[in-house]
């Protein structure tokens, strides 16, 4: 078997879970992610403070609700919290990636568990920044 050229458009198309807490306010979700919970265009925002577990239960319609953005051609889709974020004072100085789980019929974030960085916050600073 030859070399394969790897870019990040294959990287990006993992089909392990992945919910992404980013620094700009949102929460994004790869398709594996979304398909667990079947696809819902609208999720309402639930957090538990003692578990520090963030949920997004999908719902048909709701005054509560926010709705995701259309997916890409890959199936990433997102969905703007910053207002979740600042009302739990939830840490967003960094971009982070999550392995989510269902419980309850709900997509949810353990936002104390391990996670991996993400985006341009994962890389080393800049040496010009000395």
């Amino acid at each position: 078997m030859g070399f394969e050229l790897f870019s990040r458009r294959v990287a990006a198309l993992t089909k392990e879970p992945i919910a992404t807490v980013q620094k700009s306010g949102t929460i994004g979700l790869n398709a594996a992610a979304h398909e667990m919970i079947d696809q819902a265009m609208m999720v309402e925002f639930l957090f538990d403070r003692q578990r520090n577990v963030l949920a997004l239960r999908p719902v048909d319609d709701s005054p509560h609700g926010y709705k995701l953005r259309k997916p890409s051609e890959t199936g990433y889709t997102s969905v703007f919290a910053a207002a979740l974020f600042d009302a739990y004072e939830i840490d967003v100085s960094e971009s982070r990636r999550f392995v989510p789980f269902i419980e309850n019929g709900m997509l949810c974030i353990d936002l104390a568990g391990s996670y991996t960085p993400a985006g341009r916050s994962s890389q080393s600073p800049d040496a010009s920044e000395d």
